[in-house]
């Protein structure tokens, strides 16, 4: 059975209100007879759609001009309207092309096609319009309440999306629908509806998220963190006090927020926390804080556990050097490359120099022409994975490299950047 067969058999309430403010938007003087029918006729005709659903190419015509009124398409420019024609067709792979070219020309006038899109049986089509509406920013607040309404969607993957658009329209309405999500939100839609109020940005979700900072899971720890750092240091004296957390996870967490503020007036309590905490982690999280914040001693205490081959800590010290981001962090890290063997847990040292950015390109550049072999490939790899073009000449210089391994990793890092 195919999702308007389905709405026809088993019609809940969400979907039945999201059809209903859909028909209002774009019929705002229709009656209630006249919408009631239209709505009977509208849903028939998708049920039918659903019945069918063949690979044959049918006549293409916006929905203007099939109810006899004037096409409210004709004075868009051919490289919108041809792939807004092409959200019609009935193969769901071609719709979905179709979406995607709309996100390129971002053209304000299509909403209320992708708003009926947010209706599609496919659930990835249902996908890819919200996450479209979300591209468009603040420009898609009109559609706010029907993305509201697909958060009750049926499918986990539709819900995602209708989280990440959200945040990017932003608003009153994104936010406290994202408030009440939250507090039904389990398992895997916890962290993307955590993340989702960090990219909203709005500091009244603060309270909620200072309850995740404390969270007995790291995952969902980090998560919260990410999301304050990204609302920015105005939460900074709801952040401060639980520098004092009884969570060891919290209290690095917080050191790690601090100096991406960076709150120079805290260097005391991360200096405390760096030489006494009790826990060997956070040491190492304050330690990396300082770094950030210009404690030179502190970076080189942890190139010094990074270098130590038996010390539990090196992958905390990776991390924390790449928090701290200075010339010897980076090249501390690019000698590391080679001394981690983790295949299914990723390598520290790589990911922290990701983490920097676009500022350690240059290091990277430098050190793909001396070192080990081995090294050298893993730098042509980061610099592929950084995902930044200014890259390119470095790399392909580095495919006449005299090492098959390099040139192997700088010609699929130049794919990567190319393609």
């Amino acid at each position: 059975m195919g999702a308007w067969s389905a709405l026809l058999a088993e019609p809940t309430e969400g979907w039945i209100r999201l059809v209903v403010n859909l028909f209002r938007l774009r019929y705002p003087s229709i009656g209630s007879r006249g919408l009631l029918c239209a709505l009977l006729v509208t849903v028939w005709q998708l049920a039918s759609c659903d019945a069918r659903r063949s690979e044959e190419t049918v006549p293409v015509v916006p929905a203007g001009e099939r109810e006899g009124q004037a096409d409210p398409y004709a004075t868009l420019p051919p490289s919108v309207r041809q792939p807004l024609e092409q959200t019609w067709d009935p193969i769901a792979t071609r719709r979905l092309e179709a979406l995607r070219a709309l996100e390129q020309q971002a053209d304000p006038r299509v909403l209320d096609r992708l708003v009926e899109l947010l209706l599609d049986g496919d659930e990835h089509v249902r996908c890819v319009a919200a996450r479209v509406l979300g591209s468009f920013g603040s420009e898609a607040d009109p559609a706010s309440e029907f993305l509201v309404e697909l958060l009750a969607d049926r499918s986990p993957l539709v819900r995602q999306c209708a989280l990440w658009a959200l945040a990017q329209v932003g608003g009153d309405l994104p936010l406290q629908a994202l408030l009440e999500f939250l507090q039904q939100a389990d398992g895997d839609e916890l962290e993307p509806t955590i993340d989702a109020l960090g990219r909203l940005g709005r500091i009244e979700a603060v309270p909620v998220l200072l309850g995740y900072l404390e969270s007995d899971q790291a995952a969902l720890v980090y998560t919260a963190q990410r999301a304050l750092v990204r609302i920015g240091p105005g939460a900074i004296e709801s952040v401060r006090p639980l520098l004092r957390s009884a969570q060891p996870w919290t209290r690095c967490a917080v050191a790690t927020t601090l100096a991406q503020w960076e709150s120079v007036q805290d260097q005391q309590e991360l200096h405390r926390l760096a030489h006494e905490d009790g826990d060997p982690m956070v040491r190492v999280c304050a330690s990396g804080a300082l770094g950030r914040l210009g404690d030179e001693a502190a970076v080189e205490e942890l190139v010094e556990i990074l270098s130590d081959p038996t010390s539990p800590s090196r992958a905390r010290a990776a991390q924390s050097l790449g928090l701290a981001a200075t010339g010897p962090a980076m090249r501390a890290l690019i000698r590391a490359l080679t001394t981690f063997d983790q295949p299914e847990g990723g390598n520290p040292a790589q990911e922290a120099l990701i983490s920097m950015g676009r500022p350690v390109i240059p290091t990277l550049e430098e050190a793909i022409f001396s070192g080990p072999p081995l090294r050298r490939a893993l730098v042509a790899q980061t610099l592929g994975l950084l995902g930044d073009p200014s890259a390119i000449p470095t790399l392909r210089t580095a495919l006449m490299d005299t090492d098959p391994r390099v040139r192997q990793a700088a010609e699929e890092a130049l794919q990567r950047l190319t393609r």
